[in-house]
């Protein structure tokens, strides 16, 4: 599963507007989901396929 948002939301931990975001998730053993990393940027549509499959690789390796 993988998730692209290409609309703007305010980040109120630290006060900026995102315009995308991308998150894959982390899975236990029993495949369920334990935590999902979120990765935000200001500029729209700042993430791609290619963004993805490194960030699923790394995420697999956690």
């Amino acid at each position: 599963m993988l998730l692209f948002l290409t609309k703007p939301k305010v980040n109120l931990q630290n006060f900026i507007i995102s315009q995308s975001e991308i998150m894959v998730p982390i899975k236990n053993s029993a495949r369920e989901v334990v935590a999902m990393p979120d990765i935000d940027s200001k500029d729209l549509n700042s993430f791609d396929e290619i963004d993805a499959f490194w960030l699923e690789k790394i995420v697999a390796l956690i």
